[in-house]
């Protein structure tokens, strides 16, 4: 099943994603236009959108083509979303055949928000209204809710270990960097390259070339992650589409109290079960809107790879599995990439039906939720505020020795994945694409 196959090399992009852990931040915090070299010229500091360039002062007197803030709006049935460009090439003209610009649009919503206010927590997602509003796509929006182990006591009670949780979770990040966390999370960050071609002394866009298009899920343990910390800028120089998705984590992503409950649609306090598997739900809902609309940030609808790191790895695997992801027809993927994780690792699925219940249970002690009906509990964990959720999720221990599941994982919930993931592996009931894996060796530091 494990193949190499793909319409372009893994090797550079492994060794992006790889770098990006160590330098991601040079890339994030200032990203200059070519000829400038002034702070001035960083294209992170954007408070203003509009369909034409807005210059960045300091810079735009010298580079006039190299900078405007923003790219080509991009009018989708769900909005008209604006980011910014960076041009790649000579700073003072165009060559014979025209000019690359390197295109971003950062906080792309995908999905209304999750919050407590909404009343979506511990529910799936519920897609964008339709309609002709305008979105600033020239920044990181939030992180979804996650611990910060530098600020909690969670590496002390993490598991029977002391040390397990930062040996998994390295403190540099969850410190800092990450922008803030925040319910209001499902966004996305898109990274195209854009040709324009001489008409008439105008630029032009390119004609309708189509690039292959990398999606990208990344996860520590279910329990941190965020779609702001790669550098997608210059993987989309290869020639592709990026784009790095945020979904939900800890809880209020995986927490389960009933693995083979049929999903109630309806929105309403009566439900006294949570199926779990809501990050899941996430990311098929930002494949579906990928899928509807990547054609119009120049990326081709098949010819798509995903891409999951650490804990999403998991993830996608599962994907693989599901007849709502990756065996549906149409297909919202072509390939898969495995980095550093797999679904039959410790932590990648909740193997015993018990353990989902059991953590959320210590999750509701640890925040003064334990009712002793369900929906009790389950409508005081909604009600509480998501930095308590967060920081408790942080604090749950893993039960060991006999339980080899972290607290916050992906169940069998009747829908998404309607039986153990290891049968459908055996039973060949899986998507017969092509499938990379690879893994990341970071060094020790002494």
């Amino acid at each position: 099943m494990f193949t190499g196959a793909m319409t372009y090399s893994i090797v550079p992009i492994l060794m992006l994603l790889t770098v990006s852990h160590t330098v991601g931040g040079q890339f994030d915090h200032c990203l200059r236009p070519s000829g400038c070299h002034d702070d001035d010229c960083c294209f992170t500091v954007v408070t203003k959108t509009g369909p034409i360039c807005d210059p960045i002062p300091g810079c735009a007197a010298l580079f006039p083509n190299d900078c405007c803030r923003n790219a080509r709006p991009v009018h989708t049935d769900y909005g008209i979303f604006y980011g910014y460009a960076i041009q790649l090439d000579s700073a003072f003209g165009y060559g014979e055949s025209g000019q690359r610009y390197l295109e971003v649009w950062r906080g792309v919503p995908y999905a209304r928000p999750p919050t407590r206010e909404n009343n979506l927590r511990f529910r799936r997602p519920v897609q964008l209204p339709q309609g002709r509003t305008k979105y600033d796509a020239t920044h990181f929006r939030n992180a979804c809710p996650q611990p910060n182990a530098g600020l909690t006591s969670s590496a002390k009670v993490w598991t029977m270990s002391p040390h397990e949780w930062a040996r998994r979770i390295p403190l540099r990040q969850t410190e800092g960097g990450w922008h803030t966390n925040n319910e209001d999370c499902l966004y996305m960050n898109i990274y195209t390259l854009n040709e324009t071609v001489l008409s008439n002394s105008a630029r032009q866009p390119s004609s309708g070339k189509k690039l292959p298009v990398l999606i990208v899920f990344d996860g520590m343990d279910h329990l941190t992650g965020t779609a702001n910390r790669y550098p997608g800028h210059a993987l989309a120089q290869l020639g592709m589409v990026v784009v790095f998705v945020n979904y939900r984590l800890g809880p209020f992503g995986y927490l389960a109290t009933d693995t083979q409950s049929k999903w109630n649609s309806q929105l309403d306090h009566s439900e006294d079960v949570s199926p779990g598997n809501y990050g899941l739900w996430d990311q098929v809902m930002a494949l579906e809107f990928i899928r509807e609309n990547i054609h119009l940030w120049l990326g081709d609808k098949n010819q798509i790879t995903v891409l999951g790191h650490g804990s999403a790895a998991a993830d996608v695997a599962l994907h693989l599995l599901s007849a709502r992801s990756g065996r549906r027809n149409p297909p919202l993927f072509h390939r898969a990439v495995l980095l550093s994780g797999a679904d039959q690792m410790e932590g990648g699925f909740t193997r015993n039906k018990e353990e989902s219940m059991a953590y959320t249970v210590q999750l509701a002690q640890q925040v003064g939720c334990d009712a002793p009906l369900r929906h009790q509990m389950l409508d005081c964990l909604r009600a509480r505020t998501a930095s308590e959720l967060a920081t408790a999720a942080g604090e749950t221990r893993i039960r060991r020795p006999y339980w080899r599941t972290k607290p916050w994982a992906p169940t069998v919930d009747g829908d998404f994945l309607t039986d153990d993931p290891k049968l459908l592996w055996e039973s060949g009931q899986f998507a017969q694409i092509p499938v990379s894996q690879s893994q990341n060796h970071y060094p020790s530091k002494t």
